[in-house]
């Protein structure tokens, strides 16, 4: 009887495994797809109440998708005009001057950054974190610039330490080059090792000596 309960729970945990990332998956599509479609979605409903029709299911809010990312579309282009770029710039510095928002957006804005530039995240590494013996993974984002280097006559890098399974906070490290050991998989193999917290075992082959 033990092995039938041993045995349907290794059943039920394999499938949750399978499933989990899936539902995550479809969970942030889908808040996203909500909210896109709520800025635009009550100016459809107006526009079809304004010719005399009531809202149609879907159709109003594959409306509301397209003309919100039309909008995304023209403010992106707007910014990188001269004249949006600085009027977005004296936007942000009111925005910093709030207390409350400052910390928040500044993080947020960040941290997107750093998932949009192409060499954000440059190399999946192994790090001793948070303590010698206990082994973590980490994201190299540069190499180390100042006067550490040359006070401690080594070179250092940045390590960004995600935490699990939520990847987009963590710890930024600086380490010496010869404690921190490159392996040989893609930053999109290191994130779906730590979002599933291990479950995906990605195998860690690491990639010929320290970076030293």
């Amino acid at each position: 009887m033990r092995g039938f309960w041993i045995a349907l729970r290794r059943s039920f945990l394999t499938g949750l495994v399978l499933v989990l990332p899936l539902a995550v998956t479809a969970w942030i599509l889908y808040t996203g797809f909500k909210l896109l479609v709520s800025v635009s979605a009550p100016f459809v409903t107006l526009a079809f109440r304004w010719i005399g029709r009531e809202p149609v299911a879907g159709v109003t809010e594959a409306a509301s998708l397209v003309i919100t990312v039309a909008l995304l579309v023209i403010l992106g282009l707007l910014v990188r005009s001269y004249l949006g770029k600085k009027a977005w710039q004296g936007f942000e510095r009111l925005l910093m001057s709030l207390p409350l928002a400052k910390p928040i957006y500044s993080a947020t804005k960040q941290l997107l950054e750093t998932f949009q530039r192409e060499k954000g995240f440059q190399r999946v590494v192994l790090v001793e974190f948070p303590r010698k013996g206990c082994w973590t993974m980490g994201f190299i984002t540069s190499a180390s610039q100042g006067d550490l280097n040359a006070r401690c006559q080594r070179e250092h890098y940045n390590v960004f330490v995600p935490t699990t399974p939520n990847p987009t906070s963590g710890y930024l490290v600086i380490l010496p080059a010869e404690e921190v050991l490159p392996l040989d998989i893609s930053v999109e193999e290191g994130l779906t090792f730590i979002m599933s917290a291990g479950a995906v075992n990605t195998p860690m082959r690491i990639k010929g000596e320290a970076l030293s």
